[in-house]
Order: C-alpha cells, then structure tokens, then sequence
C-alpha cells in the first residue's frame, strides 16, 4: 500500500476508533505521531504488508466488480484494526525517541 494511502486510512480509522470510546487520547496521539514519521511509517507498511496483508489470505476478498473488491479492502482494514494498531504500538516507542534517549 502507498504510504500516503497507508496514512490516511490509519488516521481515519483512529479518529473513529477514538471517537466509539475504543482508542484513548494517549494512544490516538501514538498513532498520529506514527503516521507523521516517514520511517516508522515504511516500518508500519512492511509489518502490515508482512503480517496482515489481504491478499496472502485470498479466500477473503470477494467480489466481482472493483466496487466490492475495494470495499472488501476497507472491510478488512476495519476488521483488522486491533493488529495494526497493535504493529503501531508496538513500534512506535523503538522509532520515536527524544535525542536524549538514544544510545
């Protein structure tokens, strides 16, 4: 996925998640910062594509027309949420530190 894509969608899901109660102040600013960041967003790209990428399972996207094929997508983003915010917490602190804190 495009990184420029990859950002948008995250940061919408975010805000939606963070909107229903499901994702806190502290973690939606986790994942703004993770998205403003180019490495960590290639890092959050690779994970994603590695690790939760639609098209490994193909038995899950559906559809004939390129209208489901793309909603098939944002379903699986949506349903998939809890794994990728999981990759962006979990990289987040190893790719964000303060010049002080590295060795």
């Amino acid at each position: 996925m495009r990184l420029a894509t990859l950002r948008r969608r995250t940061l919408r899901q975010a805000r939606r998640e963070n909107r229903r109660g499901n994702l806190t102040d502290q973690d939606l600013r986790t994942v703004v910062a993770v998205c403003n960041d180019e490495a960590s967003l290639a890092e959050l790209n690779a994970r994603v594509e590695r690790d939760v990428n639609p098209w490994n399972n193909a038995e899950r996207l559906y559809g004939a027309d390129w209208r489901g094929i793309f909603k098939n997508i944002w379903d699986w983003f949506v349903e998939n949420w809890s794994a990728i915010l999981k990759i962006i917490l979990t990289i987040a602190p190893l790719l964000i530190l303060d010049d002080g804190e590295e060795n």
